[in-house]
């Protein structure tokens, strides 16, 4: 796998704003002239943003914006790579890591690198690792950390309640569905994981044939 020197220093929070006026007016645009687009079942289709806006406004209506922290859960699954710098935002805004990112970019994945994971006295960062389908879009997820930033985003990103939360602890796993995604914490191994795979549900598609 080659891998493409691409290591630079990010200030977040200006990036997610002028990421976020991007998406808002790719989302206007579709709402403007969806017949322009193709009548699939994906998050960029014509369809999905006449029925439901944009991908903003799917997370929105789906209950992931969290009011209390100010920031929006995406998801991950047959996303660009782009909106997982949402993700990112979001455990800022929660108080789980800093508001600093690296990566890099290889042949079929994107490695982020969070900053700002206080551990103690130390620094320990956050790791996403985004692997990529033929398309470019996001086929699965691996997230690695501190336990003490991996549990606090596990619970925040994905709605966990406070009874489901039981179920991580060192040497188990649990698994949860959520919409399109199925979600594992992995703490069989010393160091915790946060794996994101496909869920065969098909919920999203479901949602919008529901609304044809």
């Amino acid at each position: 796998m080659k891998k493409i020197n691409i290591m630079k220093k990010i200030l977040l929070a200006s990036m997610v704003f002028i990421l976020g006026i991007a998406l808002q007016s790719h989302g206007q645009r579709f709402l403007d002239s969806w017949e322009e687009y193709e009548w699939d079942h994906g998050p960029d289709s014509a369809l999905f943003a006449k029925l439901l806006g944009s991908v903003e406004e799917f997370n929105y209506q789906n209950g992931r914006y969290d009011t209390k922290n100010g920031g929006l859960r995406i998801q991950f699954i047959h996303s660009k790579v782009a909106y997982a710098m949402f993700f990112v935002d979001y455990i800022y805004r929660a108080g789980v890591c800093g508001n600093s990112l690296e990566f890099d970019e290889f042949e079929n994945k994107v490695v982020y690198e969070v900053g700002g994971c206080n551990v103690g006295m130390g620094v320990q960062p956050m790791f996403i690792n985004m692997h990529l389908n033929k398309d470019g879009r996001i086929a699965w997820v691996e997230i690695t950390g501190a336990p003490q930033h991996l549990i606090p985003a596990f619970q925040h990103q994905w709605h966990v309640s406070e009874r489901d939360m039981l179920g991580v602890y060192k040497g188990g796993t649990l698994t949860l569905s959520r919409i399109d995604e199925m979600v594992t914490f992995d703490w069989s191994k010393n160091e915790p994981r946060i794996i994101v795979k496909p869920s065969r549900a098909n919920n999203l598609k479901k949602i919008i044939e529901k609304e044809k």
